[in-house]
């Protein structure tokens, strides 16, 4: 038996909505970074990724984190699952993962690029009113919670 919320909905019913609503989010609108997700030079070599959401198959919360990079290369800053990593280039391997932008180093100094960064939101802007629009309603339903 599930917990009800009120007289009329269920945690496991309002779950499997908002999983059917970012599910079609992600469709409509396309993966990417939501806001934050800015790379930003490290130490030597890191790059450190601020905090900030995306939306790959749902809305997801990142707390930042760094990653190593080569000298003397281009390197694509890609996330998936919470987790960092490198590839050589900017294509879409598909799935939820998300490339951040790139960075080329040259003797130890960085610059970076967006030109690879994916926004969610390309295909439609609304993606963003709509994950802020879900955020306030799971607040509100999880206040109502005994």
């Amino acid at each position: 038996m599930f917990t009800r919320i009120g007289s009329t909905i269920t945690k496991a019913g309002y779950n499997g909505n908002l999983d059917a609503l970012e599910l079609q989010n992600s469709e409509l609108h396309g993966k990417g970074v939501i806001k934050g997700l800015e790379l930003l030079e490290g130490d030597p070599l890191t790059v450190d990724v601020s905090p900030g959401v995306l939306l790959g198959l749902s809305a997801e919360n990142y707390a930042g984190g760094s990653i190593v990079v080569p000298d003397n290369a281009t390197s694509f800053i890609w996330l998936e699952n919470g987790t960092l990593s490198l590839a050589a280039s900017g294509v879409d391997p598909g799935g939820q993962t998300i490339c951040l932008g790139s960075v080329i180093v040259a003797s130890g100094v960085m610059t970076f690029s967006p030109v690879w960064r994916m926004v969610a939101g390309q295909k439609n802007p609304q993606v963003i009113l709509l994950h802020e629009m879900l955020e306030a309603l799971n607040a509100r339903v999880t206040a109502l919670e005994p």
